[in-house]
């Protein structure tokens, strides 16, 4: 199920894209919203918040990610949880809260 919410205040824009761990479907909803219709936005910051336990996606999809940082645009994580990503390098800042899951008996 695709979700796709837009909630204006103060002229900011706040989508919510739902991927699940399927990075080519966030990475394109990301950029059709980035896009605007052909009508790109510049210096745009955008913020995943995730575990970022998500497997990469094919490289013209991931260099999307360096054209649009050209154009100013501020790629941020939230990151969730404890381990190791392969996406620190497209992302200009990552800030991670550790969480570990309570034990049940």
């Amino acid at each position: 199920m695709q979700r796709f919410f837009h909630y204006r205040r103060n002229m900011f824009l706040f989508p919510i894209i739902g991927g699940g761990t399927d990075a080519q479907k966030m990475l394109n909803l990301t950029f059709a919203l980035l896009d605007n219709n052909n009508d790109r936005y510049m210096n745009a910051d955008v913020l995943w918040i995730t575990d970022f336990l998500i497997p990469r996606t094919d490289k013209a999809l991931m260099q999307r990610f360096k054209e649009y940082q050209k154009t100013g645009t501020k790629f941020y994580g939230f990151k969730i949880g404890d381990g190791h990503s392969d996406w620190e390098q497209y992302f200009d800042k990552i800030y991670e809260i550790r969480y570990v899951p309570p034990r049940r008996y």
